[in-house]
């Protein structure tokens, strides 16, 4: 009788359940990988809506300007630029509006950039008189820069207004992670008079 029973081992080896190392190692690189693309793909979607977020409240933004600047020339019948002794002025123009009294025949305003260190913020006002109306961005981090806004009288009855407005994220946790977000609004207002 042989005491080594060979088939019965193998039969033995065959009923052993488990895992190998290498199987384990292959299962972990693999949950691993799959763990780290959903990881980059979570992340850059939120860093993608709140990039678009900015730009969505930038638009608004310029858009709420160019609604203010719009109201305050809406009844403008004439245009002129403003000379500062060499040069035409981009910075600032005179508009006309009827007058209501029966005094004078067409008032005088004057529109203007004003440089407030952190942005520009532009001011409309009626020759003469002291009060100024303030049109700027809503909130601390919309700026309008300087440095592309400007006016240019294109005729009597239209202006071209640009604007170059700028997110500034410093200060703000929401947007700290994404970069300056600009936009640049470059239109021409056309005044349309009684005859």
């Amino acid at each position: 009788m042989n005491m080594f029973k060979p088939k019965a081992s193998r039969s033995l080896m065959k009923q052993e359940s488990g895992i190998t190392l290498i199987e384990v190692l292959v299962v972990v690189a693999i949950f691993s990988m799959v763990v780290a693309i959903l990881y980059t793909a979570f992340f850059m979607g939120i860093s993608m809506y709140k990039r678009v977020t900015a730009e969505s409240q930038i638009r608004t933004q310029a858009d709420m300007v160019l609604g203010e600047v719009t109201e305050a020339l809406r009844d403008s019948i004439y245009v002129e630029s403003i000379s500062n002794g060499t040069s035409i002025d981009p910075t600032q123009f005179y508009y006309y509006k009827r007058a209501s009294g029966a005094d004078e025949f067409m008032s005088r305003y004057r529109m203007w950039l004003v440089d407030k260190g952190n942005g520009v913020v532009i001011k409309t006002a009626k020759d003469g008189a002291v009060a100024e109306q303030e049109i700027e961005p809503v909130g601390k981090l919309f700026q309008i820069d300087k440095g592309d806004s400007g006016f240019t009288v294109l005729a009597y009855d239209s202006v071209n207004l640009r604007l170059h407005f700028g997110l500034d994220p410093q200060g703000n946790a929401h947007y700290r992670d994404i970069k300056r977000t600009e936009i640049n609004l470059n239109t021409t207002l056309k005044f349309f008079r009684d005859k």
